[in-house]
């Protein structure tokens, strides 16, 4: 798929902006994140990376952003570094990306996950030819502690309210997140909500329908911390928070079923 009419843009705006949270990240981990973003199939001239820090205090993690901050490229893609000056947590992170993204869509991508070479190219292509959808959604491609494949399903509004199946490295038009944005919960202690999933239900309830990517895919890192961190009661007590969170809106996200109906199932 070559470059056309849809990727043509003045030089100093991008189609898409990767941006890339970072707190205390191993130096592998990151190197190997920010290798997947630049060696995509997309050109580099029509997306940049976004590094957000914050406030790592590992001196592995905080001496490998001083190093790449030395430049405003890596391996030929455009890049800036913003700092926090305290930690934020993920939700303000992204917040901060959004607002300080130069590209017409966004991409969430944790520092020691990866997407395939051509995920930023046929992303961007389906969203830029579908004005009325909000959200790419690709293949989940789990490795690590174990290894796992999600095939990303049909869009449906109702099974995505009651279950998400749509990964934190969708790729969003930059106007609908900012129009709902992100926000944060806990659960217990530590332990935040799923507020991508909260996100996405939203999105739903202003009109906007996601639309799967199939084949192109996100691979998500798995860790055995990430695996033990919530028990099942824990679990369930998260899914029913976003529930509750959303149920005041729950009808109005058949509105983007209505609109992904009209659009790509009638014709």
């Amino acid at each position: 798929m070559e470059n056309n009419k849809y990727f043509n843009r003045e030089a100093e705006e991008k189609l898409v902006t990767v941006i890339v949270p970072v707190y205390n990240t191993e130096k592998k981990f990151i190197l190997e994140c920010l290798d997947s973003v630049a060696n995509q199939t997309l050109d580099k001239k029509d997306y940049d990376l976004l590094i957000i820090d914050d406030c790592s205090n590992n001196s592995e993690t905080t001496n490998l952003l001083k190093q790449l901050s030395k430049d405003n490229k890596y391996k030929g893609v455009d890049m800036k570094i913003i700092t926090h000056e305290k930690n934020k947590w993920v939700s303000e992170v992204r917040k901060t990306g959004a607002k300080n993204a130069k590209g017409e869509f966004i991409v969430f991508l944790d520092s020691d996950d990866l997407i395939e070479k051509d995920y930023l190219k046929k992303s961007a292509l389906l969203l830029k030819t579908s004005p009325k959808a909000g959200w790419i959604y690709p293949n989940i491609r789990m490795f690590g502690y174990f290894d796992h494949f999600l095939y990303a399903p049909q869009f449906n509004a109702l099974k995505l309210f009651l279950n998400n199946y749509c990964v934190s490295a969708s790729l969003y038009r930059k106007s609908a997140w900012i129009q709902v944005s992100q926000r944060e919960k806990f659960v217990i202690k530590n332990v935040r909500f799923f507020e991508d999933w909260d996100t996405t239900i939203r999105l739903m309830s202003k009109g906007w329908f996601g639309l799967p990517l199939n084949d192109s895919d996100f691979r998500y890192r798995q860790h055995y911390k990430s695996m033990v961190i919530r028990t099942s009661k824990i679990l369930a007590l998260t899914i029913y928070i976003v529930w509750r969170s959303n149920i005041v809106t729950f009808l109005k996200i058949f509105k983007a079923q209505i609109r992904y109906n009209r659009d790509f199932e009638e014709g």
